[in-house]
């Protein structure tokens, strides 16, 4: 259903194209160009539609999602959706012993070393000989699936792992996992279902950014996705 602001801007488009019609433009084919911004309101409602910030995906009036981009070596925050396909249990370093599901595991990092955000999605690709970080310990066992991203300088991982919290059938599986020095109760989460990233998207006032794995074709349908 239309916002009220997304009705505002689909109205005034109109109203251009009356005008531009009404003054007799068609030999310059403004009428022509208002249509077609008319057709494509969604534009106007992606600029519009945060007054904090630029919404980055691109609403495409057909089944895709958010625009997979590739990631560079900007710094940022990320959250990594990992799948895992059976029941067992991996003990995460001096944490404990992490029960895990059947379903989808959800943690929120940031990379604002060396390398930035490719060095850090990197490593998390690669199953780590010497465990440094409690995901290392989680990613032999889990696919890694999509990244949700953001690149700036702010130090978002808190938030954003507030904001994962909050999603429709989030769950702690581990108290402690990722968030060892801060006050946060965990930076992972345990889902049955494939997380909504415009939900996400939509507890969050910052640009998210997509990069999928060639494993997300079987849980998210993706159109001209590129890989992790």
């Amino acid at each position: 259903m239309e916002s009220t602001l997304e009705r505002i801007g689909r109205a005034f488009v109109w109203w251009v194209t009356g005008c531009l019609n009404s003054h007799h433009t068609c030999a310059i084919g403004l009428p022509r160009i208002a249509a077609i911004i008319a057709s494509q309101w969604w534009i106007l409602s992606g600029v519009f539609s945060s007054s904090q910030s630029f919404i980055t995906y691109i609403r495409m009036p057909s089944k895709t999602h958010l625009a997979p981009v590739r990631l560079t070596a900007q710094h940022g925050t990320y959250v990594l959706v990992l799948k895992c396909h059976r029941p067992s249990q991996v003990r995460i370093g001096r944490l404990g012993v992490l029960e895990l599901q059947r379903g989808f595991y959800v943690y929120v990092g940031s990379a604002f070393g060396p390398g930035g955000l490719a060095a850090r999605i990197q490593h998390h690709r690669q199953v780590a000989a010497r465990p440094h970080w409690h995901i290392d310990y989680l990613r032999p066992v889990c696919d890694l699936v999509e990244v949700w991203f953001t690149t700036d300088s702010a130090h978002r991982e808190h938030s954003w792992a507030k904001a994962v919290a909050r999603l429709a059938g989030a769950g702690v599986p581990l108290s402690g996992f990722g968030s060892s020095d801060c006050t946060c109760k965990s930076h992972l989460f345990f889902f049955t279902g494939m997380p909504s990233v415009r939900s996400f998207q939509q507890r969050v006032n910052t640009p998210v950014r997509l990069s999928v794995s060639e494993h997300a074709a079987g849980y998210r349908k993706l159109a001209g996705t590129c890989p992790v």
